[in-house]
Order: structure tokens, then sequence, then C-alpha cells
């Protein structure tokens, strides 16, 4: 029984050491922030413009769940096998060329699909959004590959 104690605190501490905790508070502070930022949203918005915003980040989060054809998450698959740092450097940049190539042909499709798309009545005003929202789709996704990355070598 002491042994197993004993390698699960070694394990806790060499986890700690390579930067879990910072890994884990790190997210746990940005779902707070989100949590408490939605709040703030509600109360500052109108209810048609909260709706609205709504629609279109939900039209959105459709579009994020292709982003990067899914490589992000395969860098926490593969750079974990990869035996040499080079073979897992070259792993994060073929997801990052790839997927970069990825989300622009998305965007493409997202920028036509909401010009062409009959959005109801009371969102067709507001089609801009989803346009601009698809222009952060890089960026979130580059930010969720190097999330992934950190993660892959703790």
């Amino acid at each position: 029984m002491k042994t197993i104690n004993f390698d699960l605190k070694e394990k806790i501490s060499i986890s700690i050491q390579k930067g879990a905790f910072h890994i884990f508070a790190g997210s746990m502070l940005t779902r707070f922030i989100s949590f408490f930022a939605s709040i703030v949203v509600v109360r500052v918005l109108s209810k048609s413009d909260y709706g609205i915003l709504s629609y279109y980040e939900n039209l959105y989060n459709y579009f994020f769940l292709l982003a990067g054809y899914g490589l992000a998450k395969s860098v926490l698959r593969y750079v974990v096998i990869a035996d040499d740092i080079n073979e897992k450097k070259s792993i994060i940049q073929y997801c990052k060329n790839k997927g970069t190539l990825f989300n622009i042909i998305l965007i493409l499709v997202g920028i036509v699909f909401s010009l062409l798309y009959k959005h109801p009545a009371q969102f067709s005003s507001s089609k801009f959004f989803l346009i601009v929202m698809l222009l952060f789709l890089p960026f979130q996704y580059i930010i969720n590959l190097y999330i992934y990355n950190e993660r892959a070598f703790c």
C-alpha cells in the first residue's frame, strides 16, 4: 500500500513540475471568466441583440466543429508517441499548415453560406456577424493547436 501511495505522490509531483497544474489552472480560469462574461453580456445586450448574437454563435460553432479538419486533436495523440523532438515539431507544423489551409477554405464556404442562405427575417439584417466571426476561426484553431501541444508535452 505504501508503494502505491509513494508512486502516486511521485507522479503528481512530476506532473506539477512539467506544468500540468498550470494547464489545469489556465483551463479553469478561462472557463470561469467565460461564465461571468456570459452573465455580463446578458445584462448589457437587449433581448433581441442577445438573440441575434446567440443565433450567429450557434452557426459559427457548427463551422468550428470542422475547424482544421480535426488535426488539432491529433496533436494529443501523435506528439506523445513521437520519439524525436524534430518529429514532434514536424507533426505540429504539419497540423498548423494543413489545418490553416482547411480553415481558409472553410471560411470561404462559410461566407458563401452566409450570403446565400436565407436567414430568418429577424436575423437577415445582421448576417455580416457570421462573416466577422468566421475570420477568427484560424486564430482560434491555432490557439487550440498549441494548447493541445502543451498538454501533449506534460
